[in-house]
């Protein structure tokens, strides 16, 4: 009877403990999918955002704004760029660089609005 009790509760923490590791990696895929989607985002504004019109504002002595906008939205793109590559060499976890990237995603899209409402101002 005892031999019965001690296999049907270790049977229970053993499912318990196959529970657990499913949803870790339940887990593990909703993560490594937002970073792919945000991965893509920053490539597709990156590709939106028009160079020329960076390096006209970032050279437009009249605007101090489009200056900041330009250098702001350069290191934004390095530093999405650098850490997307660091992940995709294996060199680190995309969990624990996943806040970072949306925040320069959102930063991304804040200089592409700029630039977007510039060009249709000229």
């Amino acid at each position: 009877m005892i031999y019965v009790w001690r296999l049907e509760h270790a049977e229970r923490r053993h499912s318990r403990g196959r529970f657990m590791q499913v949803a870790d990696h339940d887990e593990k895929k909703k993560i490594n999918a937002e970073w792919r989607f945000l991965a893509r985002r920053v490539l597709m504004i990156c590709e939106t955002i028009d160079s020329a019109a960076v390096e006209a504002a970032a050279s437009d002595s009249l605007s101090r704004e489009a200056a900041l906008q330009s250098a702001a939205f350069r290191e934004r793109r390095e530093r999405a760029l650098s850490l997307m590559a660091k992940i995709r060499q294996g060199n680190d976890s995309p969990t624990r660089h996943l806040e970072d990237l949306r925040r320069l995603v959102s930063g991304l899209e804040c200089s592409r609005s700029f630039f977007d409402s510039r060009r249709k101002i000229a």
